[in-house]
């Protein structure tokens, strides 16, 4: 019964501790901290981040239609597809683990 109380009473304790601790944390701390080890990044960050990716691939995809209208011929055309990594593409390792069939 003493054994019984005395847990009791430590659970309450780490309790009230824990609810203690999480009160005493910043939001704004935390929030400022990493994110899967990087920095965490602001809105405006972002925002320029995601708009150079996409003005990036923007440029690639003009210069593969450029390429595809100006083909002649299947070997042509061919060569304005970017190679794909080895295990990347139809029946690769994006569409499953290697060897599942």
């Amino acid at each position: 019964m003493k054994t019984l109380f005395s847990f009791v009473v430590a659970a309450l304790f780490l309790t009230a501790l824990s609810q203690h601790a999480v009160a005493q944390q910043d939001p704004v701390s935390a929030a400022s901290t990493t994110v899967q080890g990087r920095p965490a990044e602001t809105f405006s960050e972002r925002k320029t981040r995601i708009l150079a990716i996409l003005e990036d691939r923007k440029m690639r995809l003009d210069k593969e239609k450029a390429c595809v209208e100006a083909a002649t011929s299947s070997d042509d055309l061919a060569k304005c597809r970017p190679a794909r990594p080895m295990g990347m593409g139809p029946g690769g390792m994006s569409q499953g683990r290697p060897g599942q069939q």
